[in-house]
């Protein structure tokens, strides 16, 4: 009976041995591929690391993805002499702005992988995988297959939107066409398109060369004359946006640039008639000559076409051609009128007339005698009223309100000037002193103020 219990106990414990072993696999040896990196001329390699320790839940997720990044980095990315990528990086449309190998990234396509083989021990966690060259150049030739399947059609509709002068929509074709084939820019992609071999990478961004190359943004004046503090109207920033043969291009969108000053609502789509206008709410250039350019909005089409930050950049090293219009600033015409009075009684001396035109010619600013010619009417208004008498001293207050219209007679600005004194030792001293001090007040504090205002 002893003998039979002890036989049991010895199987008993060799069976959980050999079941814990089973279910931890915990080997006191290293495998050899851990020691040294096989080597297999048929295959990929990838092997890879995950800390227990640290990462108790998630380590062989860890090891996997490791062991896929080590594979990833064997294979290697030939760029062929046919290929689009070759084609920037020789016109530096490439290198200038980001690495030609974040557009040709083998980790997401890597499939058919098999595992070899896993070792653990307390602490660690390493994992083999290899993957066939075969099997991956088999798939690899199988998605690039369907990518110019799928970009040679859209590539069809671009030319059918072009044939009808639809060059918005083809754009938006050929921009998703380059996104088909982005995983492959490094390949050579020969297809044949309507019996004739086509490189599909370089047909597609020649493609987006030549329409934006055949888009004109002109306009029939090349010249405007526009006056400082005025706004100008549309009809002077009026382009047309038509092809090289004259036919009018569609919802196009176009923006502009004006040297004088930032603005604010700068882009357009040509209408059915190719029309586009812009505005601007007012000149404040110092300058007499500035520039308005209006050209096509590429940044637009892209930001409609993907949403692929790298062919968005990528592209955006296309610099479409801008009209170029030079505007002529002039300097604004005032005409200015005052009713200066004293104590309810007009006055013979427009001082605060005289003064408000001293400052607006010490700025380079132009005064007409005549209301018809003037961009700016400014009047004034001022009185002054006897305050008090006090120790036979006379005190006397001045009010003045200033008002600037243009030509519409909208009200652009207006300036009070209240309880402005005068102490002398008459009413009649003390009010001229009150419009001397207004004086003042108008050049020190009103015309800075207008000015800045006006332009």
């Amino acid at each position: 009976m002893r003998y039979g219990i002890k036989n049991i106990v010895i199987l008993l414990t060799a069976a959980c041995l050999m079941t814990q072993c089973a279910s931890t696999k915990v080997v006191t040896n290293k495998p050899t591929w851990l020691m040294t990196r096989p080597i297999n001329q048929g295959y990929y390699i990838g092997i890879g690391y995950g800390n227990k320790k640290t990462n108790s839940n998630g380590y062989q997720q860890t090891a996997k993805n490791n062991a896929m990044n080590d594979m990833a980095g064997e294979i290697r990315v030939n760029v062929s002499g046919t290929s689009l990528l070759h084609t920037l990086e020789i016109n530096n449309a490439v290198s200038e702005t980001f690495d030609s190998k974040s557009l040709t990234s083998t980790d997401e396509s890597l499939e058919g992988y098999e595992l070899v083989d896993t070792y653990e021990d307390q602490y660690n966690y390493w994992t083999y995988y290899r993957l066939s060259k075969q099997t991956y150049e088999d798939l690899k030739q199988q998605r690039i297959r369907k990518a110019t399947d799928n970009a040679l059609t859209k590539y069809d509709k671009a030319l059918t939107y072009k044939n009808g002068l639809q060059y918005y929509s083809a754009l938006i074709m050929l921009v998703k066409g380059l996104e088909d084939i982005k995983p492959y820019m490094s390949e050579t992609l020969l297809v044949n398109y309507q019996g004739r071999d086509v490189h599909l990478g370089n047909e597609l961004f020649n493609e987006i060369l030549n329409i934006l190359n055949d888009i004109n943004v002109s306009s029939d004046l090349k010249e405007i004359i526009v006056k400082k503090g005025q706004p100008v109207v549309e009809e002077l920033l009026t382009f047309i946006v038509e092809n090289k043969q004259g036919h009018h291009i569609e919802n196009i969108p176009v923006t502009s640039d004006f040297t004088g000053c930032a603005l604010i609502d700068n882009i357009d789509r040509s209408t059915a008639s190719g029309i586009v206008s812009f505005s601007i709410p007012k000149v404040k250039s110092k300058n007499n000559h500035e520039y308005f350019y209006a050209k096509v909005d590429l940044n637009t089409i892209l930001q409609e076409a993907t949403n692929d930050f790298l062919i968005r950049k990528l592209l955006r090293n296309i610099k479409p051609v801008a009209y170029t219009k030079q505007v002529n600033v002039q300097n604004p015409v005032f005409f200015v009128s005052s009713t200066e009075r004293k104590f309810e009684k007009s006055s013979e001396n427009e001082v605060l007339k005289n003064a408000l035109i001293g400052s607006l010619t010490q700025s380079a600013l132009d005064i007409t005698p005549k209301q018809n010619n003037a961009d700016f009417l400014v009047d004034i208004q001022s009185n002054t009223k006897s305050a008090e008498i006090s120790n036979s001293m006379y005190k006397v207050s001045l009010d003045a309100v200033i008002t600037v219209k243009n030509k519409e007679l909208k009200v652009l600005y207006q300036r009070n000037m209240n309880n402005i004194t005068g102490i002398q030792l008459s009413f009649d001293a003390a009010g001229n002193e009150a419009y001397n001090s207004a004086v003042e007040y108008l050049k020190n504090r009103v015309v800075p103020d207008l000015l800045e205002k006006l332009f």
